[in-house]
């Protein structure tokens, strides 16, 4: 009787187990199902972003804000390096997918610009010198080989720079591109003492100034690549005092 009943146990339990699992797998198929919809709805917005981006177009993934912000970048491709500083008075930082390739673009708003166009050097008689491409001081307009450098020390020249200050609505950067967009901006030129960028133009005269609806810098990350062009320009040459 016992062993009887021993076996009576086992059998029990074995039916418990197998109608659990049973259940398990029947009510997998039933969440399943009723969650059917759901699923394919959120895999057909997946497969319809996926195939927008391979398409080229582009979709926001990311933003960020920030507020009083000033931006310096220098370029590079010789010394001394000129720099393109940014200040306004917010941002947002934008990543942006483009097929599956990420960029990021800044736009500021009520924007101050300053970006340095030259850097030479000038003696007392007013012509002007640059650094060569392996650090030789020559003359503007001479070849870029050693020959053609001048003997002409650092000590007796004056460091000079030629740069424009702008003021904008607002303006984009794409750091991808290297290309600044500044919309409703009215500029500055200048030409000034010194290599370090001029923080306060009061005592400066501006050479020319002039409006634009929009005026687009692109250096990709080089002075020899530096282009600047505007769109409905209105320009005037500032008499001196």
């Amino acid at each position: 009787m016992r062993g009887f009943s021993f076996r009576k146990v086992i059998i029990f339990w074995v039916v418990v187990v197998v109608g659990a699992v049973l259940f398990l797998v029947v009510d997998s198929a039933v969440v399943s199902k009723s969650n059917q919809r759901k699923y394919d709805k959120q895999a057909a917005e997946y497969l319809k972003d996926h195939l927008a981006r391979k398409a080229g177009n582009e979709k926001k993934i990311g933003t960020q804000k920030r507020y009083g912000v000033i931006k310096r970048m220098w370029l590079s491709d010789k010394q001394p390096r000129q720099q393109i500083e940014l200040r306004g008075a917010e941002s947002e930082v934008d990543i942006v997918m483009k097929k599956s390739e990420a960029r990021l673009a800044e736009t500021f708003q009520e924007v101050q610009g300053i970006i340095q166009e030259d850097l030479f050097y000038q003696d007392l008689a007013g012509n002007e010198y640059v650094t060569g491409t392996n650090g030789e001081i020559k003359k503007k307009g001479n070849g870029n080989g050693n020959e053609n450098a001048l003997p002409v020390a650092l000590e007796e020249l004056t460091p000079m720079q030629r740069f424009r200050y702008f003021e904008a609505d607002h303006a984009v950067y794409d750091y991808h591109t290297h290309t600044l967009i500044a919309y409703d901006v009215n500029f500055w030129s200048y030409t000034a003492k010194g290599h370090d960028l001029i923080e306060h133009r009061g005592e400066l005269w501006p050479e020319a100034s002039g409006s634009a609806t929009s005026m687009t810098m692109c250096h990709e990350g080089s002075i020899a690549t530096m282009q600047f062009a505007a769109e409905n320009l209105n320009m005037q040459v500032t008499p001196e005092w």
